[in-house]
């Protein structure tokens, strides 16, 4: 009997070790969904869906195992319509958007509905967006950015959540017979700097490792440190700026402001032009 009852007090404070152990591990996941945002995220109504933009296509592919491993569409319009809307709403200039795939979902592929014109509703947007995303404003140096791009690009060719979405100004060139960036066990520590970005160009220009860029990416990412971003995660807080903004509201804004439903987007005039992946 004495036995078991020791047995039983052991037990009860290794849960409560346990459970205060995941209070604190998950007190920064939880702290970033209570800040404040400057506006309520969009809420299509599921009954009546609009149209926000069609796309001349031959199918929109949305598979995890594309998103993750490809440039996409909505991965390109996302970034872009990030990088505007901070800047048409808050007079914000960034200059690089940078969105984990693993945001994406739904995991599927959308075909035409009338010849090669897909119908893009902002149902649709929402779904495939679920998790109310905001963006964070940090500022990184090209070393840090590259190391950041290097983390990105460290699973493939496997379909890895942390593999990087970038905006139009941004243009990398990814050797995945390099050596990849590896950390350690945990997760909190860099034990080997990637060499797979092979190219890094920002408007043209190569990236300098001692310039400074302003980049904005998920509170999920720079709060929670999701995907393991480490150079994000090591950043002090004076280099971190919430902006408040939501990804979904910042897409549905855009499709609106380019009239993507009277002006249809030609989807290979935009996708293939950031990301190249060698061999």
């Amino acid at each position: 009997m004495k036995k078991y009852f020791i047995t039983g007090i052991l037990l009860s404070a290794l849960t409560f070790i346990f459970m205060t152990g995941c209070d604190n591990l998950f007190k920064e996941d939880i702290t970033q969904y209570e800040l404040e945002t400057k506006e309520a995220v969009y809420t299509p109504d599921t009954t009546n869906p609009i149209v926000v933009a069609k796309i001349i296509i031959d199918s929109l592919n949305v598979k995890k195992q594309y998103v993750r491993t490809h440039e996409s569409l909505l991965g390109d319009l996302i970034t872009d319509a990030v990088k505007w809307y901070v800047k048409e709403k808050d007079g914000i200039d960034v200059d690089i958007v940078l969105e984990n795939a693993g945001a994406i979902r739904t995991d599927t592929v959308y075909y035409p509905d009338h010849g090669d014109t897909l119908y893009l509703t902002d149902v649709m947007l929402a779904r495939i967006f679920p998790f109310k995303e905001v963006g964070v404003k940090i500022t990184l140096t090209g070393q840090e950015l590259k190391s950041v791009l290097e983390r990105g690009a460290s699973g493939l060719p496997l379909a890895e959540g942390r593999f990087l979405q970038v905006n139009r100004e941004l243009e990398i060139t990814i050797d995945t017979t390099k050596n990849p960036q590896l950390l350690n066990l945990d997760e909190s520590a860099i034990v080997q700097e990637g060499e797979r970005i092979v190219g890094c160009k920002y408007n043209g220009n190569d990236i300098s490792p001692d310039a400074t860029y302003t980049v904005v990416m998920s509170r999920f990412v720079v709060y929670s440190g999701g995907d393991s971003y480490i150079a994000v995660i090591n950043l002090p807080g004076n280099k971190k700026e919430d902006l408040g903004r939501y990804y979904l509201n910042a897409l549905i804004s855009y499709l609106q402001h380019i009239d993507a439903v009277n002006n249809p987007i030609q989807a290979d005039t935009i996708v293939g032009r950031r990301i190249h992946i060698e061999p």
